[in-house]
């Protein structure tokens, strides 16, 4: 185990290289779980920045529960999150032709839209952050395509 301030790593985090291979878990982590992406208290202005040229990237069932829940939602366990369709899909995802779920903050980011993208969820969604108030424990490290990549050779 790593120890960095009070968060605890699992030495597999050094040991093993590892991306997403987004053709066989499909975006699960834009899916699965039981709160919507984390976000750092400062991100929340930087959604509301974004909001207006991320909108078009939605559907209506997510414009629809963002109208009914909000921008991000507060979780009693994991503190700032995005808000979820019936505790599922990310309001935020949207899937590409090949069925993928990605991130549409993302996209518009991609796309020149926007100057901003959420880092934590978007870029480091293989590792869980979770903030607790009691001593640090071992968390493990959920990898939805059930495979360990390597990175790409340049």
């Amino acid at each position: 185990m790593i120890a960095i301030n009070n968060v605890l790593l699992s030495d597999e985090i050094v040991k093993e290289q590892f991306v997403c291979d987004l053709n066989k878990c499909k975006g699960a982590c834009c899916v699965d779980g039981d709160a919507g992406a984390p976000l750092a208290k400062e991100e929340l202005d930087k959604i509301n920045e974004v909001f207006d040229k991320v909108l078009p990237y939605l559907n209506a069932e997510s414009k629809k529960e963002i109208e009914r829940q909000g921008r991000y939602v507060y979780d009693k366990e994991f503190g700032w999150v995005t808000p979820t369709i019936d505790s599922k899909i990310c309001v935020y995802g949207i899937k590409d032709k090949q069925g993928i779920v990605k991130c549409g903050i993302e996209q518009a980011f991609l796309d020149g839209k926007v100057n901003w993208k959420n880092q934590l969820a978007a870029t480091y969604f293989q590792l869980l952050l979770k903030k607790v108030n009691v001593p640090m424990q071992n968390m493990p490290i959920t990898n939805h395509g059930k495979t360990i990549a390597k990175p790409p050779v340049p």
